[in-house]
């Protein structure tokens, strides 16, 4: 199994842009990765996140969907107002056949961990659980940070996923105590490491600005939580 799946303490954390950024920075490391996002609610065309996947990754394949929804709620709900169920047999042998093709696939989950993906009990954690991939977990970094992010990790620890790592997304550019604390709370909490902190990015230069962040430096930690091998070395996570 060669992937990690990118999950939120909430809804609306910046899940695709740091999905963006790992597969951008996996790339820029000579790791062959695409963007996996099963479930896509609320949008009106079929290619809304795969195209900013893609103009982020610099890669025209660098991105794969299965299920789109034009209503903006659980994916559950959507699936059933359009008629259109969603068949998580399906999903996962798409990210198995993704996985013979890539090094890594970065699969992308809709909301969090208990999002349901019809009205069968069908969850996000069912897939994780099935597919066998650890999860990162992105969170915005502000007030509630804290305890959103760790009954996160809690449940699912408690249901056997391996969780690698929390992406801090919305971070400040300057010094602030604040948050300082907060990432030092949140690894010592959850006894595991950020992978990145990700600032908050200007709106029109979002694309440009990501980029140049995943090509600046190479990004160890990220390679050890997504368990990855480059030259021969196996990047094994370790938290620290």
């Amino acid at each position: 199994m060669a992937g990690i799946f990118i999950t939120g303490n909430d809804t609306d954390v910046g899940k695709t842009v740091a999905c963006a950024y790992v597969v951008r920075a996996l790339r820029q490391a000579g790791i062959n990765a695409v963007a996996y996002k099963p479930v896509q609610t609320g949008i009106e065309t079929d290619q809304a996140d795969m195209e900013f996947y893609k103009q982020v990754a610099g890669h025209a394949a660098a991105a794969q969907t299965t299920y789109t929804y034009k209503v903006p709620c659980s994916p559950h709900l959507a699936a059933e107002l359009e008629n259109s169920a969603i068949g998580i047999e399906q999903i996962i042998n798409q990210i198995r056949q993704l996985e013979k093709e890539y090094d890594l696939v970065v699969v992308e989950g809709a909301g969090g961990l208990v999002v349901p993906l019809s009205s069968d009990g069908t969850t996000m954690t069912t897939l994780i659980q099935q597919i066998g991939f650890p999860v990162l977990v992105v969170a915005k970094s502000k007030v509630g940070v804290l305890n959103h992010t760790a009954l996160t990790i809690h449940y699912a620890r408690s249901k056997g996923i391996k969780v690698n790592g929390i992406i801090l997304n919305e971070c400040g550019n300057k010094f602030d105590p604040i948050e300082e604390d907060n990432k030092r709370m949140l690894e010592e909490m959850n006894d595991t490491s950020i992978i990145v902190k990700l600032p908050v990015f200007e709106p029109a230069a979002l694309i440009e600005q990501l980029q140049q962040m995943a090509d600046s430096v190479l990004n160890e930690r990220l390679l050890q939580a997504c368990e990855v091998h480059k030259n021969g070395t196996r990047y094994a996570y370790s938290k620290k």
